[in-house]
C-alpha cells in the first residue's frame, strides 16, 4: 500500500477555478497515483460551510462514501471541535486585513483563503496499524504547524481509515504562509521572478510536503510513497517493486 495525505484551501464563498500549478501539481500527483485514490473522497467541499458540515454530518450534507448509510459521530482526535474550528476561520477572516498597492488597509474578500483542511487516509488491508500510523501523522502535524494546528477529527462510518486536520493562519498574518505550495511560490514571487519559476516552485514544494510526510511517517510502515503509475506500469510490476 501506499501513503495517502493531501489538503486543500477553503474561503467563505465557493472556491474559485484552480490556479494553472495547482493543475500541474494535482496532474503529478495523479501519475503517481497518490490523487484521487480509491479512498479519497472527502476533500470535495466547495467552501468553509460545506467542508464543516460534511465533517459534522450535518444533515444534507452525507457523504456517498458512508457505509450502508449509517453515520456515526466525528471522533475529536487533537483540538477544538469543529464549531470551534469554523468560528476561527471566519474570525481569521474578519480581523485581518491586507494593503494594497497605496498602503492602504482592506478588509480579506470572501474568496479569501481562511482554513487549510486536509485528510490522511490507510487502505483498509493496513488497518491493524491504523492506531500506531495515526498517532505518528498527528504528532508529524503538531510538529510541522504548531498551534495553527486547530483541531484533527476521525471519520468510522466509511470504508478506508482516516482522519482530517484542519490549519487556521494567525489573525493578521498571510495565509499562503501555512500552504507549502503558495508560500514557495510566494518566495519567489518577492525575487520578481517569472509566473514560470513561481509555479515550478509550487510544485516542487507540493512534492516535498509528500516526500516529507514519507520520511517521517510512512516509510516506518512500510509504505511507499508513489502509488502504482498506471498510465507507465501495471499493478503487477508494482507490486514486484515495491
Amino acid at each position: 500500500s501506499y501513503q495517502f495525505i493531501h489538503f486543500e484551501d477553503y474561503s467563505i464563498n465557493k472556491a474559485k477555478k484552480k490556479t494553472n500549478r495547482e493543475e500541474k501539481a494535482i496532474k503529478e500527483q495523479k501519475e503517481k497515483g497518490i490523487y484521487k485514490s480509491d479512498y479519497n473522497n472527502e476533500t470535495e467541499g466547495n467552501n468553509l460551510r460545506s467542508i464543516i458540515a460534511e465533517a459534522k454530518r450535518e444533515p444534507g450534507n452525507i457523504p456517498s462514501t458512508v457505509v450502508d448509510g449509517i453515520v456515526k459521530e466525528p471522533i475529536l482526535l487533537y483540538g477544538v471541535d469543529l464549531d470551534a474550528v469554523e468560528e476561527m476561520a471566519l474570525n481569521y477572516h474578519q480581523n485581518t486585513k491586507t494593503k494594497d498597492k497605496n498602503g492602504k488597509e482592506k478588509k480579506l474578500r470572501k474568496d479569501a483563503n481562511v482554513i487549510l483542511a486536509g485528510v490522511v487516509s490507510l487502505n483498509r488491508d493496513n488497518f491493524e496499524m491504523w492506531n500506531d500510523y495515526k498517532n505518528d501523522s498527528i504528532k508529524y502535524l503538531k510538529e510541522k504547524y504548531g498551534d495553527k494546528l486547530k483541531s484533527v477529527i476521525e471519520h468510522t462510518d466509511e470504508t478506508h481509515p482516516h482522519f482530517h486536520f484542519y490549519i487556521v493562519q494567525d489573525v493578521g498574518e498571510v495565509f499562503d504562509l501555512i500552504h507549502d505550495g503558495k508560500k514557495a511560490a510566494l518566495e519567489v514571487r518577492s525575487q520578481n521572478r517569472t509566473k514560470g519559476e513561481q509555479n515550478t516552485a509550487y510544485i516542487k514544494a507540493m512534492s516535498g510536503y509528500q516526500e516529507e510526510f514519507f520520511l517521517n511517517v510512512a516509510s516506518k510502515y512500510g509504505l511507499t510513497k508513489d502509488g502504482p503509475k498506471r498510465a507507465r506500469i501495471s499493478r503487477e510490476d508494482y507490486l514486484k517493486q515495491k
